[in-house]
């Protein structure tokens, strides 16, 4: 079931590492993300008010990690 709520940056952190959590739309800056597309076809996600883009925290691909922003560096957890 579908939440109905938007991605967004806790306390519209600008640090990487800032928590990404699901929360009401209000109209701020942290809950807007620009999708930008790469040449291999995949996406990343940009939030308009740091810059930084949406990721995993520590690259891991396991169960119950967290999404957070972070500087794009290129890694793979941001694709």
């Amino acid at each position: 079931m579908r939440s109905g709520l938007l991605l967004g940056v806790q306390n519209m952190s600008t640090a990487d590492g800032g928590l990404v959590i699901q929360w009401d739309g209000n109209g701020t800056a942290d809950h807007l993300w620009t999708t930008l597309l790469d040449s291999d076809g995949y996406f990343r996600l940009r939030n308009s008010n740091s810059g930084k883009v949406l990721g995993v925290e520590g690259g891991t691909t396991g169960n119950g990690a967290r999404a957070v922003q972070w500087a794009d560096d290129g890694t793979a957890h941001h694709k």
